[in-house]
């Protein structure tokens, strides 16, 4: 539970310390929340500005594509049964 909380304050910091916009912090805020809730996407999207919206809902989009190849979701597979090593 700790890191729907955790995770997306370190992105906004990460993108903070860049020096993005606030449209770009407020989405990396916001951008596990149709994921991660049971909220539908309209709901999650009215209380912040459109720009804001539009930008959560394309990552979410993005997220959906089948973007890592098998050795990758292999080696992530292998990492989680062993225990990161890095």
């Amino acid at each position: 539970m700790i890191r729907i909380f955790s995770h997306p304050i370190e992105v906004a910091g990460i993108l903070t310390d860049l020096k993005l916009d606030d449209a770009t912090i407020a989405a990396a805020l916001l951008h596990d929340t149709i994921e991660d809730t049971d909220n539908p996407a309209d709901r999650d999207r009215q209380p912040v500005r459109p720009d804001i919206g539009a930008l959560v809902d394309g990552l979410t989009k993005l997220k959906k594509l089948d973007l890592v190849t098998k050795e990758a979701k292999q080696a992530e597979i292998c990492a989680s049964l062993l225990g990161d090593c890095r």
